[in-house]
């Protein structure tokens, strides 16, 4: 029997109904920055490493015999990234892997199963070609002909996307059966509140050793090289289960920041905010970060780390200096996620917890990373 929604389909959006679907999410996500300059933050990453060249596209849910309609159902973009992947039975491998963003229904289109639909369909054109060899085809007795896999498209190994909808996303698999979709993996957070009045802090933070990273150049340096320094660990690694990783460069860690350019620029105070520091001695050891912004006025911010690279002996004396930094800017958290269990022990006063939001969430699609796997390098 068809499904009601077999009328609808995923299409890669026109450049209008990907304005339309920025316009939709600016009421909701725009945490005080205007219209046009929300839209203008969105042109401008559309033109940086992570997104030109076909690696980010805007998909809308649309009517089959309307396919460029303003009046579609629902959005989601998707980012294509180098990831790596090691089995226990294979070479390290290059493969394709997606970031999922900005998932979208408007108010008065929810409720009705349109974005569920979506996520499912979403699966067939970021992996379909995977999926296909994996014995799974598309169910075209319930939802029509499949949709079609844009140029550069259907050859992913898996997508990610961080969840603030609970295990929503879960139930969303390329089949109408128990088929999972995004399965949540590891989600620790790791989050130490200070002041500025922290002896213990001020007193490690003295250590002249490290140097705050502001340059846009000396940052892509510190991921070029921690993509082959997780490239190389990756590779040596033993283990029964797959291991999967995105690398963080070609924009993939720069667009952090970026995706934070107009709310910047309404707190001139943080024009000289450094996003990372690197060890002068050792230019292995390093962390770089982004700001996370609450959700409403007064909009907090706080630090979090998004790469990681330290051994125990140093944790303690990169975590104040990050500290001290945060706090001449006026921020009172520092937060790493899945912080390995010797760089915890270096360091008291944290608190750590499982979220219960930002999901981390993957969804594979070759056989050989279905059952127990392991996401690594996941720290944002």
């Amino acid at each position: 029997m068809t499904s009601a929604l077999a009328h609808l389909t995923l299409f890669p959006a026109t450049y209008s109904q990907a304005r339309e679907s920025r316009l939709r999410t600016h009421p909701d996500w725009s945490r005080g920055v205007t219209k046009e300059a929300y839209l203008r933050r969105d042109d401008y990453l559309a033109t940086l490493d992570v997104a030109k060249d076909g690696k980010l596209t805007v998909w809308v849910l649309a009517p089959r015999n309307d396919p460029e309609t303003l009046d579609f159902l629902c959005s989601c973009e998707s980012y294509k990234r180098p990831a790596i992947l090691k089995t226990s039975s294979s070479e390290l491998e290059n493969v394709t892997g997606y970031g999922i963003a900005s998932v979208y229904t408007p108010s008065q289109n929810r409720g009705k199963g349109y974005a569920k639909y979506m996520m499912r369909l979403l699966h067939w054109v970021l992996g379909g070609t995977t999926l296909s060899s994996s014995d799974i085809s598309f169910p075209n007795d319930l939802w029509g002909e499949p949709p079609n896999i844009p140029q550069g498209h259907g050859e992913a190994s898996f997508s990610v996307l961080y969840s603030d909808v609970g295990s929503f996303y879960h139930n969303c698999g390329p089949l109408p059966s128990s088929e999972p979709g995004w399965v949540s993996t590891r989600n620790s957070s790791t989050v130490w509140s200070f002041s500025q009045d922290d002896s213990s802090d001020q007193e490690k933070s003295k250590d002249d050793s490290w140097i705050l990273v502001r340059d846009d150049k000396v940052l892509e340096d510190i991921w070029t090289k921690d993509a082959l320094l997780i490239t190389d660990t990756v590779s040596k690694v033993t283990s029964s289960k797959p291991i999967i990783s995105f690398l963080p460069f070609q924009g993939v860690a720069q667009f952090q920041h970026a995706r934070l350019s107009e709310l910047l620029l309404l707190r001139p105070q943080l024009n000289d905010f450094p996003w990372g520091i690197v060890d002068s001695s050792d230019n292995e050891i390093f962390a770089t970060w982004t700001i996370e912004f609450g959700q409403f006025e007064p909009y907090s911010m706080s630090i979090v780390l998004t790469r990681l690279r330290c051994p125990p002996s140093r944790f303690a004396s990169l975590l104040a200096k990050v500290k001290g930094a945060a706090g001449l800017f006026g921020m009172s958290e520092v937060e790493v996620w899945n912080l390995d269990s010797e760089l915890a022990a270096e360091v008291e006063g944290g608190r750590t917890f499982e979220r219960d939001e930002h999901l981390s969430c993957i969804a594979v699609y070759r056989n050989e990373l279905k059952g127990e796997m392991e996401w690594e390098f996941n720290e944002r």
